[in-house]
């Protein structure tokens, strides 16, 4: 169970939503080497359609935060 008490705390939902932007880009950038686009070209290009990171990761925390609290009533 401790695993969940970890997943459910603040710092690991943030490195969950933070790996799975990660995976997501990786996965993008890679589609994109496919098609023959330089590394470079891909990872900004994948970068640019995801959009704000940085947003994204704090959208999920409010999220996470919500189902948390609400949890924990």
């Amino acid at each position: 169970m401790n695993w969940l008490r970890q997943l459910l705390t603040r710092d690991g939902l943030k490195n969950e939503a933070a790996e799975e932007i990660r995976q997501h880009l990786q996965e993008r950038t890679e589609a994109l080497l496919a098609e023959r686009l330089s590394h470079s070209d891909a990872e900004t290009r994948a970068k640019r359609e995801f959009g704000n990171i940085t947003l994204a990761e704090e959208r999920s925390r409010e999220t996470w935060d919500f189902v948390v609290e609400s949890w924990a009533k």
